[in-house]
């Protein structure tokens, strides 16, 4: 027997707790309950009428989703709709999103309508100084026709079957007048991509054709432009040459895309060819990316002695993976980092790596040793900085060094060993007398 309103209120230690606190607190206690009674609380979720505030409604649906078939489940977001109207649209999208083998045709005219919803009807983020529109894509998520979008492509994502239905929402939402709806719009196109590569490649057309340039500062449109510029590079090479002149992270983010696709082989002529040919913030992006794929390290090589400090900075996250190369590929690449005006700031990721690296060191380690406790000194040793767990690391990789060398690599390990003694170094003690 399903509980009812009156149960709901007077039943304190049976099928759910009234809640003093009030409408929200009770729609959590709802929910919870309803995750482990589905049945029952679905059967509960049809004696709800508009009367009932939606807070309970909702909070039924989205706890018995996962435990629904289609059947059920349909039946529930269509009592669901046509009580609460567009107020049902978070709910039903976020449950389509994660349960979307549970779309049928009859839920098709309320995601139509949630296409054509009037919220938002503006950005509600205005450009900052420098002409960037941030957080657009969380925007879009709190919007109604934004998160239709993004059901339309978890269903898309998951299948065929609603193909035909679908792709003219898609369309419609990808030429939206909001920036915040284009960019969940960008996932619906990048899901289409799978089932109708052509209808998708035009309506991104459509999609990025806007005249602010913000369109393309969101992950969503990001992967995309890099979906497309693999597919058609000379089609859309335009569209990346003007997110590469994007204000703030339009355009480390054009970096990124820019890098994925130096590293696909598909630019084009009239793009930059080297990240000597990129803004700062561009560079930014792009070594974010090189970091990322070790493979790709002689573009980083330049960015070590690169004029901007996060540029240097994203570079030097690479080094984190410099022994993932071969040994004459590290070698060059760990020199590089040691000569480049990135070691000062960032030396603590060329010390994890030391520290971490699996198999024998390379002859370069020892350089990398004596650099980084030449540079670090007593900082090594003090707790009060990140530079202790730097000591810490060098400590154990010029233990492993002394294991593995000769009686000349040998010595210089000992005067790394005195001068980390000597900084105090944070487990140097104890693991020398494990060495005993």
């Amino acid at each position: 027997m399903a509980p009812s309103s009156e149960h709901v209120r007077q039943a304190p230690g049976r099928a759910v707790l009234a809640a003093s606190g009030g409408v929200h607190e009770l729609a959590q206690t709802l929910g919870s309950r309803a995750e482990q009674e589905p049945e029952r609380f679905t059967d509960f979720a049809f004696t709800l009428g508009p009367d009932a505030p939606a807070t309970y409604l909702c909070a039924i649906v989205g706890a018995v989703t996962p435990h629904l078939d289609a059947d059920r489940w349909e039946q529930l977001a269509l009592h669901t709709h046509q009580i609460l109207g567009p107020a049902a649209a978070p709910t039903i999208c976020r449950a389509l999103q994660s349960a979307p083998q549970n779309f049928t045709a009859a839920s098709l005219p309320a995601l139509d309508s949630y296409t054509t919803d009037p919220h938002p009807e503006q950005d509600i983020r205005d450009a900052d100084a420098e002409g960037t529109r941030t957080d657009l894509l969380t925007a879009g998520m709190n919007a109604t026709r934004g998160q239709a979008a993004l059901t339309v492509a978890a269903l898309l994502f998951h299948g065929s079957e609603h193909l035909h239905a679908l792709t003219p929402l898609v369309t419609r939402l990808a030429n939206d007048s909001v920036l915040a709806v284009r960019v969940c719009a960008a996932q619906a196109v990048l899901a289409l991509m799978k089932h109708d590569p052509q209808i998708a490649l035009d309506t991104t057309e459509q999609l990025l054709n806007h005249q602010d340039a913000n369109a393309y500062n969101a992950s969503t449109t990001q992967r995309l432009l890099i979906n497309i510029l693999v597919r058609e590079p000379s089609r859309f090479a335009a569209h990346l040459a003007r997110a590469l002149q994007g204000p703030g992270d339009t355009a480390e983010l054009a970096g990124q895309s820019w890098a994925v696709a130096t590293i696909q082989g598909c630019l084009t002529p009239d793009l930059p060819n080297s990240t000597d040919e990129l803004n700062a913030l561009a560079r930014r992006g792009a070594a974010s990316v090189f970091a990322d794929n070790i493979d790709h390290y002689p573009h980083l090589v330049p960015l070590f002695n690169d004029d901007d400090a996060d540029v240097r900075k994203n570079a030097s996250q690479g080094m984190r993976q410099v022994f993932d190369l071969f040994p004459a590929q590290a070698d060059e690449l760990v020199r590089a980092f040691l000569d480049g005006k990135a070691f000062p700031d960032h030396l603590e990721h060329l010390a994890f790596a030391l520290y971490d690296h699996a198999g024998p060191l390379p002859t370069v380690a020892i350089d990398a040793c004596e650099r980084i406790v030449q540079h670090a000194g007593r900082e090594l040793g003090d707790l009060r900085t990140h530079r202790a767990a730097d000591g810490h690391h060098l400590v154990s990789a010029v233990l492993r060094l002394y294991r593995q060398s000769r009686q000349a690599e040998r010595i210089r390990c000992l005067d790394v060993i005195d001068r980390l003694s000597q900084a105090g170094a944070y487990g140097l003690t104890a693991a020398l007398e494990n060495e005993r």
